[in-house]
């Protein structure tokens, strides 16, 4: 086999990979769908409530990034103890499902 052929192979290889990994909505009665977009929904309503949402549905190795661009830890979500916020609420979510294992809320 040439090199030539070796790369049409490796891209096709590759191509199929994707394929496997392309992005799925979430159907409307999905019960995961259901649950991740009221987390999100408790989230982005904790800036108004006080609610400590983050505890439960963050990764103790989370980072995030503030529209600022500056960077912030679970610990850091969990030390806000004020509600500060006037506006909190959640206008739209939509999940995706990337293969078997990986959901996304966006």
């Amino acid at each position: 086999m040439g090199p030539r052929y070796r790369m049409g192979f490796i891209a096709l290889v590759l191509l199929l990979a994707g394929y496997g990994f392309t992005q799925q909505p979430a159907a409307a009665n999905d019960a995961t769908a259901k649950w991740m977009v009221d987390m999100e929904r408790r989230w982005a309503e904790s800036g108004c409530t006080g609610e400590q949402i983050t505890a439960r549905i963050l990764a103790d190795d989370f980072i995030g990034t503030a529209p600022s661009g500056k960077r912030y830890t679970k610990p850091d979500t969990l030390k806000k103890s004020d509600p500060k916020e006037s506006d909190c609420k959640l206008l739209e979510a939509k999940v995706y499902y990337y293969g078997d294992s990986i959901a996304v809320v966006q």
